[in-house]
């Protein structure tokens, strides 16, 4: 029997899935990124959908409950973001920096 929050659980993650895919279409996504993306919202729609499969691993894994099985994951998932993020914001901060030195080195060219 599936529960309403079962249902209201694979609609959000059908429309982030949905969302994902529209990122990739405008071309704010690379491949890759909808791929994780992807994945991720198709594996949470798949435990919303069959939480008999979370309790296989927690039980795998000696964890003693679901909800314990998704605090791990959840902050080893943040962990993974913040790393990306912080990896993404240097690049950007290097490249802007290489600008700035560009265009004072152009500035005081021309004077």
């Amino acid at each position: 029997m599936v529960l309403v929050i079962q249902i209201i659980g694979a609609v959000f993650g059908l429309f982030m899935f949905y969302l994902s895919f529209l990122y990739f279409k405008k071309k704010d996504f690379h491949l890759r990124d909808f791929l994780l993306w992807g994945v991720i919202w198709i594996l949470f729609v798949s435990a919303t959908l069959v939480p008999d499969t979370i309790n296989k691993l927690t039980e795998t894994f000696h964890i003693q409950g679901a909800m314990w099985f998704f605090t791990i994951v959840s902050i080893v998932f943040l962990t993974l973001v913040v790393f990306n993020v912080y990896r993404t914001v240097k690049k950007d901060h290097r490249k802007l920096q290489r600008v700035v030195r560009e265009l004072a080195l152009e500035r005081a060219n021309k004077k």
